[in-house]
């Protein structure tokens, strides 16, 4: 029951300070507080307007959310199973992660026991999933820096420094030191 309230009230959270009246630059902090009083999410992340975290099936997924963080417009994602946000990521428009798939099997069809397999994702560091983006479940890492371009299908693990793109998406290359360095305005971290 207490599980239940808690989705309850998240679920209410969200569809009222999801409102583009949130967006108006002396209500977003409402948003912002809103957020972290039912969610664990780090300092100063920039959340839009209708933004969806939520699980399904009454699974037991749980989401954290480093520093920094952007959850653009209309990002949408399932923490069925667990998702982890290291700092400094970004989720660009209407991008999506999904963390649970139905098993295809006789008992789907026949309407009985529901087959349901819960996954988890990391998303390290400074990793950027682009405007319409789809994560999939069968996807477990993205790694620190790596880029996923806009409207990609992401249907496995990504590596560090990858710049992904396609549906599927595929590596279309790995950044070098130089590239990041420039990327993060000339500066190491």
């Amino acid at each position: 029951m207490k599980t239940f309230l808690l989705e309850a009230l998240r679920r209410f959270m969200q569809m009222v300070f999801g409102i583009q009246l949130f967006n108006l630059p002396g209500l977003v902090w409402l948003r912002r507080i809103a957020f972290w009083c039912v969610f664990k999410i780090g300092k100063r992340p920039l959340i839009e307007d209708k933004v969806c975290l939520y699980h399904a099936h009454k699974s037991a997924g749980r989401i954290r959310i480093g520093d920094h963080v952007l959850l653009a417009r209309g990002v949408s994602i399932d923490y069925s199973g667990d998702v982890t946000v290291e700092d400094d990521v970004w989720f660009s428009l209407g991008s999506t992660v999904l963390t649970h798939m139905h098993e295809l099997n006789e008992n789907r069809t026949k309407q009985k026991k529901k087959s349901i397999k819960m996954t988890g994702v990391l998303f390290k560091k400074r990793c950027w999933i682009g405007a319409n983006a789809i994560i999939l479940p069968r996807v477990s890492y993205v790694g620190e820096d790596a880029v996923i371009g806009a409207g990609a299908v992401v249907t496995r693990d990504v590596p560090d420094r990858a710049i992904v793109a396609g549906n599927p998406a595929r590596v279309i290359r790995i950044m070098d030191s130089e590239e990041l360095k420039i990327e993060r305005g000339g500066f190491e971290t």
